[in-house]
C-alpha cells in the first residue's frame, strides 16, 4: 500500500489503474486514460502515476 491512511468500512481503498497500488480516494482522485493498457476511458490513476506518468510536463511548454 502506498496510502498511509488507514481504511475502514467507510474509507475504502482503491487501486491505480496505473501502478497498481492502493490508495485512498483522496490519494486516487484523478482519471486519465491509458492507452498503453488497453483503457481508452479515463480510469482512476494516483496524484504519482497522473502528474508523473500519464499527464506530460508542463514546464517545456510554459514558454510557448
Amino acid at each position: 500500500m502506498a496510502c498511509k491512511a488507514p481504511f475502514t468500512v467507510i474509507r475504502r481503498k482503491h487501486h491505480c489503474r496505473s501502478c497498481g497500488k492502493i490508495f485512498c480516494s483522496r490519494c486516487s482522485s484523478h482519471s486519465a486514460p491509458l492507452p498503453r493498457y488497453g483503457q481508452v476511458k479515463p480510469v482512476r490513476v494516483c496524484t504519482h502515476c497522473y502528474m508523473f506518468h500519464v499527464t506530460p510536463f508542463y514546464s517545456d511548454k510554459a514558454g510557448l
